[in-house]
């Protein structure tokens, strides 16, 4: 929890306002990326390119959620 809260540069007490546990963060987490992975399968789904290269832009749209979202 310490790691956290210094890389939030937050409060024990600030975070566990927002959290009832370390779980309940990694729950939120997981949500998080879930919603992510989801969005980048649906725009991929929706082109009409064959399938190998939906795969590809899929692992790649998941790449680019790595590098950018700090949450992922």
């Amino acid at each position: 929890m310490n790691d956290i809260i210094e890389e939030v540069a937050s409060t024990k007490g600030a975070v566990y306002f927002h959290f009832d546990s370390k779980e309940a963060i990694a729950q939120e987490l997981s949500n998080h990326w879930l919603t992510a992975l989801r969005q980048t399968q649906q725009s991929t789904d929706k082109s009409a390119i064959p399938a190998i290269e939906q795969l590809a832009e899929f692992f790649s749209g998941s790449a680019a959620l790595i590098a950018d979202d700090a949450l992922a």
